[in-house]
């Protein structure tokens, strides 16, 4: 039914987002677990700021301290694989611990209510089967494919993730795109985390946590090498 294709097409938005964010990091060779605990911590904070009582300066307020959030997230994670040296996986693991911590510490039970505006306006359909943010969403990804393919940054990203070094002696510069690909990643997930308050609806701080492996698997079947070098946006969204 219309209603069933809807609800589908709505609920493959927030993995969709995340899985852009993901496969930036893939690219470069390496990997970001943290993710899912990332778009917990977004969902209370949407659901804290983006309130009916709160009104339109809240839905303002909370999109700045969901993006700063992502940011934040976004260098540690950026710093600790290239200045610390430390490998994805671990640093990535640490974050997605603290980062779920940090979450239940604000929510330890689900609550808080997002705002009926927010949600009528992010679940507005073309007739009775095609939400626009669905829409929207398939945009940034053929954006993103577009730049990834003919933008500088997207070349860089294929090139550190193909050979570092050779990327380096070709003068990409290596530190601050693998920065920038954890960053992005980051506030992918946070953006992601508002379409997963509009299925949820309350501030659940555990409700992100399996979006962490959907999104790696999501790129993987989309044809991204987990070694990095090769993918496709396209392919993830798909």
């Amino acid at each position: 039914s219309s209603f069933n294709v809807q609800s589908i097409l709505l609920l493959s938005t927030a993995l969709m987002l995340v899985s852009i964010g993901q496969l930036i990091v893939l690219l470069t060779g390496g990997i970001d677990l943290s993710v899912g605990p990332m778009m917990g911590l977004g969902l209370v904070i949407t659901t804290t700021f983006m309130t009916e009582e709160r009104g339109g300066g809240g839905i303002v307020l909370g999109v700045l301290v969901l993006l700063a959030a992502g940011l934040a997230l976004g260098l540690l994670n950026g710093s600790l694989v290239r200045f610390a040296r430390i490998s994805p996986v671990i640093a990535t693991l640490a974050t997605f611990i603290a980062v779920q911590g940090v979450a239940l510490k604000i929510n330890p039970i689900p609550e808080g209510l997002l705002s009926p505006d927010v949600f009528d306006k992010l679940s507005t359909s073309i007739g009775d089967a095609i939400p626009v943010v669905f829409l929207v969403v398939c945009a940034i990804g053929i954006a993103c494919e577009y730049l990834l393919r003919r933008g500088r940054f997207g070349r860089a990203l294929r090139a550190v993730g193909s050979d570092e070094t050779a990327a380096h002696r070709m003068g990409v510069r290596v530190g601050p795109t693998v920065l920038a690909a954890y960053i992005l990643c980051a506030i992918f997930a946070a953006l992601a985390s508002i379409m997963l308050a509009v299925q949820i609806g309350t501030g659940d701080a555990q409700a992100g946590q399996q979006y962490t492996l959907q999104s790696i698997a999501a790129v993987a079947i989309g044809g991204a090498s987990i070694y990095g070098g090769r993918g496709s946006m396209i392919g993830a969204v798909l």
